[in-house]
Order: C-alpha cells, then structure tokens, then sequence
C-alpha cells in the first residue's frame, strides 16, 4: 500500500497536470499555442496559433510605438515662452515687492535663481530693470546658465545700458570657460564708455585675482 504522503502527491499531479504557465500563457496541457516571437521595435508579433482545446488563454498584447503628431517647432517654442512669462510675472506679482526691481532681483538670485533667469530671457523687462536683472543674475552660482543667459544681452543688445548689467553680471564668472575671451571681443568693438570702463574693470579685476 502507498503511504499517506505519496497518495497525496500523486493526486496533485494528476489534479493540476492539464495546465501549465508558460511567459504569460496560461494554457491546456493539451493545446497548441506558439510562443509570441519578439520582433523589431514594433512590438511583439505573433504567429497564427491552432488552438485544438483552449478553455483560458491569457495572450501577450501587441505593443505599437506611439506615434506623435507633428506640429512647428516655432509654436512650441512660442507656447513655452507664453507659459514661462505668465509664470514669472505671476511670482513677480505675488512677491512682497510686486512689481520688478533691484531688490527683488537679488532676492531672486538666492531664492529663485531659475525664476531670474526666465525673467531675463522672456520676462520683457525694460532697459533699466533688465540691467539690474542682469547684474544680480551673477550672484547664481551655476556658471555655464548664467553665461549661456547673459551672452545673448552682451552680443546682440542694443541697449548700452543693459550690455553694462551683463558685464557686471559676467563678471563674477570670469573662471568659467570662454567668458575671458568674451569681454575681450566685445571691449575690441564696444562704443559706449560706460560699457567699456565696466569691461576694462572686469578684465582688471580677473587679472588682480590671479
């Protein structure tokens, strides 16, 4: 006679052997069902399966690259700006001081030095603000932003007034690759004299420090 243990182990066997689990297959012992074949980055792909006994069959979903409609760079752009400013000027707004000017600005820079930046590129300041935006901008620590945010206002601004604020920004990042070699070409073509003093005086001070 079987033992008590080998009779229950044989009962198992014969009570769950018509099913298996197989990567996400549940099937009859029976049934014929291929394996999905793993195709390019379409997905899955699947041969036609000849299905002779199935009761469950749990089948792997075909997985498509989402496809993204195309729409103009330009108005994407356009809308990030658009989102940006009415960030900004909504901070702006709801700070203590509630409406542009230099002591927000340098609060900015230590609290808020993204906001600043932001400020800076879509935030449509005027001349006198945008200078002072941009001389507090160099109280970021994060050299290679504020560059990247000041050298667009040094190069391309018609504005004196405002190329002296981005001077006096670049300054205090004069160790970050490529800022020498800046102020020195625009000292090369720069008209103003105010701009130019603050350049002469930036590229004194880099010489002292070193």
């Amino acid at each position: 006679m079987m033992s008590g243990n080998l009779q229950a182990l044989r009962h198992a066997e014969t009570e769950f052997a018509p099913f298996r689990v197989r990567r996400g297959l549940v099937h009859q012992r029976y049934e014929t069902l291929p394996r999905p074949e793993k195709a390019s980055w379409g997905g899955f792909q699947k041969e036609p399966a000849t299905v002779e006994t199935a009761t469950v069959a749990m089948r792997h979903q075909a997985y498509s690259t989402p496809s993204f409609p195309s729409a103009n760079l330009d108005e994407i752009f356009q809308k990030v700006r658009e989102e940006k400013r009415a960030m900004v000027q909504e901070y702006v707004a709801n700070s203590k001081w509630g409406k542009p000017c230099e002591d927000l600005f340098t609060h900015m820079a230590y609290t808020k030095p993204g906001f600043l930046l932001d400020l800076i590129r879509v935030g449509e300041l005027r001349e006198a603000m945008l200078s002072f935006a941009a001389e507090s901008a160099g109280l970021i620590t994060t050299s290679r932003e504020v560059v990247a945010v000041l050298t667009p206002l040094l190069q391309q601004t018609e504005s004196s007034l405002v190329r002296e604020g981005a001077v006096y920004g670049l300054k205090r990042h004069l160790k970050e690759q490529g800022v020498r070699e800046l102020l020195q070409e625009r000292l090369a073509v720069e008209e103003s004299r105010g701009v130019r003093a603050a350049l002469e005086e930036a590229l004194e001070g880099e010489d002292e420090d070193e």
